[in-house]
């Protein structure tokens, strides 16, 4: 399960989100650079027979600090029905976003530069996923790419044992529900998804996201 560690993490050491990272959630971003976005259509069952596996997601999931913490995180009381439909469609989103060159003296972006990034693209996604959510037929459901970033709170009411403020912007990600986003984005579209490292800052920022409609 990787909300943020599709950018941060190597595949070896799969986690949610790096601990460290500053959390910009309640505040105003300044508009991604310009953004390609793909898509593909498939049915929700061959999403769920290629590319889901929770044994091996809930497992990354609990080594997570998010786990537990938020509402669009696991564990679940319940999953979707929509995943057990013989009939559903899913529609598959692939954004892509150059990383610009660093001009700072190290020669690389530091992750809170490319935290900045991704809170800036997901401030643009979310938005207009949930809009074509809501022109999707009834029951349709949208799994946005990563953790919650769509709540104003600066943490989020699970903690305190509350129901969500927003439950029509949180949403879970594919990741939350067992999909492995990167033999996604690999089989799919034929892309990588990039690590960043101490030594290397990717070019290309992508995050995965999902419409299942009925």
């Amino acid at each position: 399960h990787r909300c943020i560690a599709r950018v941060f993490l190597s595949p070896q050491n799969l986690q949610i989100q790096h601990p460290r990272i500053p959390t910009t959630r309640g505040r105003k971003r300044k508009p991604a650079k310009t953004m390609k976005v793909s898509t593909h259509k498939l049915p929700v069952s061959k999403l769920v027979s290629d590319f889901r596996d929770v044994d091996r997601f809930m497992g990354l999931c609990r080594a997570c600090p998010n786990f537990g913490k938020m509402w669009s995180c696991p564990p679940f009381e319940s999953l979707p029905p929509i995943l057990d439909s013989k009939t559903a469609q899913c529609r598959l989103f692939l954004y892509e976003i150059d990383i610009p060159p660093s001009e700072s003296s190290i020669g690389r972006l530091s992750q809170q530069e490319i935290r900045r990034i991704y809170d800036s693209a997901r401030a643009e996604i979310d938005p207009k996923l949930l809009d074509l959510g809501r022109k999707s037929p009834s029951g349709s459901l949208v799994l946005l790419g990563g953790s919650c970033a769509n709540c104003p709170l600066p943490k989020c009411a699970r903690l305190d044992k509350k129901p969500c403020p927003r439950p029509e912007s949180m949403r879970p990600s594919l990741e939350s529900l067992g999909f492995d986003v990167v033999a996604i984005a690999k089989k799919i579209f034929g892309a990588d998804l990039e690590w960043a490292t101490a030594s290397k800052t990717p070019q290309t920022l992508r995050i995965v996201c999902a419409i299942l409609e009925p």
